[in-house]
């Protein structure tokens, strides 16, 4: 059975990913783009089959503000930032199909051209992040 991606299930659909940060769109229900977003899959800690429990974070582009500028701002946030920034993650659950058996994990430098952030991308094409 193949695994389904997140995004797709909740209405969203992946414009880009830069260092695991997503330029979303959410559709309405005629399947129309509707309005951007910025998103971020978060997990504190590596996946495993056991501890399978990652967030969501998503903020919409208000208008007059590009979602590029938005995710450009993400992309220098450390992971425990998301946390402390008052948005409500959605908290979801993933299942065995959607992760991998072996991870090759990716450091990606942010805009800042010092830190890392720390990636895995599962079964469904998503890149997640972790602390």
């Amino acid at each position: 059975m193949r695994a389904k991606p997140i995004f797709a299930s909740l209405g969203l659909v992946v414009r880009s990913v830069e260092n695991g940060v997503y330029h979303l769109q959410r559709l309405d229900e005629h399947g129309f783009p509707r309005r951007d977003t910025v998103g971020l899959l978060l997990s504190e800690a590596p996946l495993t089959p056991q501890s399978s429990k990652v967030k969501l974070f998503l903020q919409d582009a208000p208008a007059g503000v590009p979602a590029a500028r938005i995710r450009h701002q993400w992309q220098s946030l450390d992971a425990r930032r998301f946390e402390e920034s008052g948005l409500e993650p959605l908290e979801l659950a993933l299942s065995e199909d959607q992760i991998p058996a072996f991870f090759i994990e990716q450091r990606q430098k942010r805009p800042d051209g010092v830190r890392v952030r720390h990636t895995v991308r599962l079964n469904t094409g998503e890149v997640l992040c972790y602390n």
